[in-house]
């Protein structure tokens, strides 16, 4: 079966800083910026930025994931046509909060097809993988902290139901359809069946560690 096509994201809303003309240099230290718009709208423009910029951006898979050892790096955002779907909306939601704000404020998306067939199985294909293995991981691990489950205890079934849910979620991020990261997500999901949960946050958490390795060794 052919890989879907996925999107590189780039999602384009209008800034709190936008001037109406260039700064004048008063001094050697100091410069008169001449703003668009009066402070509270800027702060106003700012906190939607903050309220839906992030959101869009949760839904992607970030290539390389944000992680203390690349958090420096540029990154690329990418997604498959559901996820594509899902930004297309909440970028209308963001257009239309902008435009409460000030008519002339916008929010936009766009989005570069890359054929998923096309990148083959090289390099970029596996740092790809590996950059949406991280993103199941860290998000299974970051779920499963609020779990507490010992030896003499036993799951919940809104607890159980919760974490099937979770792991659902996990198999909408394989964009790839990568079958090392479906097998990795399958593993999550027998584990919570058998509520193997503290071995299951210990082998999450080296994978994770394992990962991190990987991403502070690329070159940019």
């Amino acid at each position: 079966m052919a890989m879907e096509k996925i999107y590189i994201v780039q999602v384009r809303m209008s800034s709190q800083n936008h001037t109406e003309k260039a700064s004048e240099e008063v001094s050697s230290k100091v410069s008169m910026i001449f703003y668009t718009f009066d402070k509270g709208t800027r702060q106003k423009i700012s906190a939607c930025r903050q309220r839906y910029k992030g959101p869009i951006y949760a839904e992607t898979i970030a290539y390389p994931p944000k992680t203390s050892a690349s958090s420096g790096f540029s990154r690329l955002y990418l997604c498959n046509q559901t996820q594509k779907e899902t930004i297309e909306q909440r970028i209308l939601e963001a257009d239309a909060a902008m435009k409460e704000i000030h008519p002339d404020l916008r929010a936009a998306v766009d989005f570069l097809p890359l054929d998923a067939a096309e990148i083959g199985r090289g390099a970029l294909y596996e740092q790809i993988a590996d950059s949406i293995k991280y993103k199941v991981l860290n998000q299974a691990f970051e779920k499963l902290a609020h779990v507490v489950l010992d030896e003499n205890s036993v799951l919940t079934p809104r607890t159980k139901a919760r974490l099937r849910k979770m792991v659902d979620q996990l198999d909408a991020l394989n964009i790839l359809e990568d079958e090392d990261v479906a097998a990795k997500i399958a593993s999550i999901r027998q584990k919570i069946e058998d509520e193997a949960i503290m071995p299951l946050k210990g082998e999450l958490a080296d994978d994770l560690k394992v990962l991190k390795g990987r991403f502070h060794a690329l070159e940019f």
